[in-house]
């Protein structure tokens, strides 16, 4: 039981860094300058937006190494055909294995 704590906390913490690679757009009305003060509260909002509303679980996969990208699960093997909304997050030291798994 201790294991999957350990795990699903190291899934956390990948998914707020792939979130800070990803940094929100400005909104259309204000200018970067306007925006240039970044506070925890924007960040946390395009956390959510991100892993609630935008990313695709059941075909985006997260990978925070080299800067971060979104992979393709199928491509890798690692849609669950049971349970495909699965969050799939590459262990940044070892590519082969799902942290989110």
């Amino acid at each position: 039981k201790r294991r999957g704590w350990a795990f699903a906390r190291a899934c956390r913490q990948l998914l707020v860094i792939s979130s800070l690679q990803q940094p929100p757009l400005h909104p259309p009305a204000l200018s970067p300058a306007a925006c240039s003060r970044e506070n925890l509260g924007r960040h946390l909002l395009h956390f959510f937006e991100l892993y609630g509303l935008r990313l695709n679980t059941t075909s985006a996969g997260v990978r925070v190494a080299d800067g971060g990208r979104y992979f393709d699960k199928r491509q890798r093997g690692w849609l669950n055909g049971e349970r495909p909304w699965l969050l799939s997050v590459e262990n940044p030291i070892d590519s082969t294995h799902d942290v989110g798994a």
